[in-house]
């Protein structure tokens, strides 16, 4: 960590070090919710949870309030600037809130579905933020907050089912899936039909017809002209540039000037660092996932853990990391799993 920060700093790469500084808080909201657990006061953690969930519900509808009248107003916060100060000033959610209430609205459905009677839907407080996170995320228009939450709530479901031992039902997915593959064409071209129904502007409606055009032409030139290109990018300077990436070559004075997508967290990570840093971070970013599953106290606790942990994984490969979501591996799901163990729910 001390690495990513100060060499960009000594080599005139302050941008750089300012982003990275930012992931330390991904590790400190660990340790803080892990210090707590084994002083025996996670008591602590639980309160500072419920403390919060009033601000996110009141952040919810201010920002789905704000999409209503402006779909593209979330997308148009930055980290820096006038303008996206002022938004945020107003409690109008950006980037990062839209992907902490992703992985929070998984989180809670994970807390549901295991009859948890403080955590779960039937407290209308848990219910309310329930609710008001999944319309925020569908107004929001961001196209991969939607991929990631149907990703996840499908492998739950799978891991359900496996857990049940329902083979029968598995066999059917599979078979449905053949279906699916054989059949795409046209069930994918339903879909879109039905999607633009639901997102007639936006920038959800943008991608979902350049997307289809794509498809519906054999063509991923317009595809790969915006993410996948960006990704090619970072891929390329990471393959010149294998065990210490460019941040020690001092290109540039901020991230801008390197040559790397900013559009897949851990590609532009290999491409700024490295492999070494790139597989010590990541094995830093997941290890509280990691901890916290080897303490849950069911099979399929731990089967859905590694489910918000694949989902993870599908989000820094698709997109930046936001310190926010680090609230949610970090803090939120082992206050969770810590009261499980305690038993402080049964």
């Amino acid at each position: 960590m001390l690495y990513t920060i100060l060499i960009p700093y000594f080599l005139s790469n302050p941008t750089i070090g300012n982003r990275y500084f930012s992931f330390s808080f991904i590790l400190t909201f660990s340790l803080i919710a892990e210090y707590n657990y084994y002083i025996g006061k996670n008591y602590i953690n639980k309160f500072a949870f419920f403390l919060i969930l009033p601000f996110i519900i009141l952040t919810t509808v201010i920002t789905s309030y704000n999409l209503i009248m402006n779909p593209y107003i979330s997308r148009s916060i930055k980290s820096e600037g006038i303008y996206s100060s002022s938004l945020l000033a107003q409690g109008i959610g950006g980037y990062d809130f839209i992907y902490f209430s992703v992985f929070l609205f998984l989180v809670i459905y994970l807390f549901s579905s295991h009859n948890k009677k403080n955590m779960s839907l039937k407290n209308p407080l848990i219910l309310i933020t329930w609710l008001t996170i999944f319309i925020t995320i569908l107004l929001s228009n961001y196209l991969t907050a939607l991929i990631l939450i149907c990703f996840g709530l499908l492998l739950y479901y799978f891991v359900g089912l496996i857990e049940k031992k329902k083979w029968i039902q598995i066999l059917f997915l599979f078979f449905i899936g053949l279906l699916v593959f054989l059949f795409k064409d046209s069930i994918i071209q339903m879909i879109f039909e039905f999607l633009l129904r639901i997102f007639e502007a936006g920038r959800v409606n943008e991608a979902l017809l350049e997307l289809n055009n794509s498809l519906v032409s054999n063509n991923s030139l317009s595809l790969e002209t915006t993410r996948w290109v960006r990704m090619q990018t970072s891929l390329s300077t990471f393959s010149h540039n294998p065990f210490f990436g460019i941040v020690g070559k001092n290109e540039g004075s901020g991230i801008s000037d390197l040559l790397v997508g900013q559009h897949s967290f851990i590609l532009d990570t290999l491409a700024l660092m490295g492999f070494f840093y790139t597989l010590f971070f990541h094995s830093l970013l997941f290890n509280p996932l990691l901890k916290i599953s080897k303490l849950t106290i069911t099979k399929i606790l731990k089967g859905k853990i590694f489910v918000i942990a694949a989902v993870l994984l599908l989000f820094i490969i698709l997109n930046n990391l936001s310190p926010s979501v680090g609230v949610i591996t970090g803090f939120i799901l082992p206050m969770y799993i810590y009261s499980s163990k305690e038993g402080a729910y049964n």
